[in-house]
């Protein structure tokens, strides 16, 4: 079973194209109220308390975190929090790191920002032990971190690499350039990305000719002209209406992302058959 571990989900663009490219998501991590209703309501993850949290570590480490033994995907509201351990081993981790600490829209504090929370994720990473790890932020991070990232990851044992991907390259119509990360443990045999024919992945999902609007409201409730109580959501129309902007704003674009599992997905299946 090809598994994944969504950190920062948002409102799950990694999840969404783990789903197109045959994973599991056994587990989220999301602190924003309105983005874990909505990873509840979309992938039918259950929101866990501390007292949960104790309670799976407890019973996953004690049974070899089996992969099958999330039936439902669960959602731990605080990075902090997360049990790594209890999810030893999964196929692939993804992370959009928070990116305000190097975005131009913001004071660019860097590390010195308290949202700077890569040293969390790369905790995560070294009790989980993912096999693959995706990561994605915006391209400030390049002169304020990523030799720091780069760095740590080498460091926990993982071979990495680094490409920029602007939305326009699978046909948005912006864009959005993005620095992509993606590692693999050095346990073993590494796959061989350079040797999979990228150009014959074929991006699922609508396609970008389709009104924004529809699909965003499909994504996260844009205005249909439905109260959002009739969504699901207890929210006051103002307040909705800030909540998704700004969860639409701090989204991944999917399809880029579905590239890498595709790739990643084809290069399991191979050691698989080796096997």
């Amino acid at each position: 079973m090809l598994t994944h571990i969504d950190l920062f989900s948002g409102i799950g663009g990694f999840s969404l194209a783990a789903k197109w490219a045959g994973f599991k998501t056994i587990a989220f991590c999301e602190i924003k109220p309105f983005c874990q209703i909505l990873l509840s309501r979309r992938f039918g993850a259950t929101i866990l308390t501390d007292t949960d949290i104790e309670r799976l570590e407890r019973e996953a480490i004690s049974a070899g975190c089996p992969a099958e033994l999330y039936r439902e995907p669960v959602l731990i509201p605080n990075i902090r929090k997360f049990p790594g351990r209890a999810f030893r081993g999964a196929t692939v981790l993804t992370g959009g790191f928070p990116c305000q600490p190097f975005s131009v829209a913001g004071k660019r504090r860097g590390k010195e920002d308290d949202r700077y929370l890569w040293k969390e994720m790369l905790r995560v990473i070294s009790e989980a032990r993912p096999r693959w790890i995706v990561g994605e932020n915006v391209v400030g991070i390049i002169s304020m971190a990523l030799d720091e990232v780069l760095s740590d990851l080498e460091g926990a044992n993982y071979s990495v690499q680094v490409v920029i991907i602007p939305a326009c390259a699978v046909g948005a119509p912006h864009r959005r350039d993005r620095v992509w990360i993606i590692a693999h443990e050095k346990n073993g045999e590494a796959g061989n990305i350079s040797r999979i024919k990228t150009d014959q992945i074929r991006l699922p999902g609508p396609g970008w000719s389709h009104n924004w609007i529809e699909v965003a409201t499909r994504l996260c409730g844009v205005d249909d002209g439905l109260p959002a109580r009739v969504d699901g959501l207890e929210l006051s129309a103002a307040r909705h209406r800030v909540e998704r902007i700004k969860a639409l704003g701090e989204a991944i674009v999917p399809q880029i992302a579905y590239i890498f599992f595709s790739i990643i997905g084809q290069i399991e299946g191979e050691g698989n058959n080796g096997q």
